[in-house]
């Protein structure tokens, strides 16, 4: 059962003949599903079906973490298919559950993450992207990968990341375990 359950210090409706927008002021969280979400300030936009959150947001999403000066999420016909992080963004995500201290991490201007099924699809970062990615493999920890470039594209496949494309003045550079 997906609900969408928000809470706030304070709540204003605002109706008027063509719009319909909720305003969510002090300490708002939102949980729908896998998501969870706080911020000082959200908007829900009822006819663009989104919710705009500022003032420190923060979002969950599973074992990823999204940070950003404003989100966007974006829940047409009541299902998460887009979140659009905007400014100084930074998406975390934890996939070793025996070495958490090892969090794979994309900055960016601005980080967008697509889902289908309820399954991160993409995730994309444009504008001075960096990613730093820990490598594993079945003898153990290998080493980080840490790259810049102007785009980063990371495919996922049943919702694990399958494919990361690096695009524009790439610079990268691996790192052994033992560094």
């Amino acid at each position: 059962f997906d609900t969408l359950s928000i809470s706030a210090d304070t709540m204003e409706s605002l109706r008027e003949d063509d719009s319909e927008k909720y305003i969510f002021t002090g300490n708002v969280e939102i949980i729908k599903g896998n998501m969870f979400a706080s911020a000082i300030k959200a908007i829900y936009f009822k006819n663009n079906e989104l919710f705009f959150l500022e003032g420190n947001p923060v979002l969950w999403f599973d074992s990823t973490q999204l940070h950003a000066d404003s989100i966007i999420v974006y829940i047409p016909d009541n299902e998460l298919k887009m979140i659009h992080s905007t400014g100084n963004a930074l998406a975390a995500s934890r996939d070793d559950t025996l070495n958490p201290e090892r969090k794979n991490q994309i900055i960016g201007s601005s980080i967008k993450i697509f889902f289908n099924d309820k399954k991160i699809k993409q995730i994309e970062s444009i504008g001075d992207a960096k990613s730093l990615y820990f490598m594993s493999s079945e003898v153990g920890n290998d080493g980080a990968d840490r790259t810049s470039c102007d785009t980063i594209y990371v495919n996922f496949a049943d919702g694990k990341p399958d494919e990361v494309i690096w695009l524009g003045a790439v610079d990268g550079k691996y790192y052994p375990e033992n560094l």
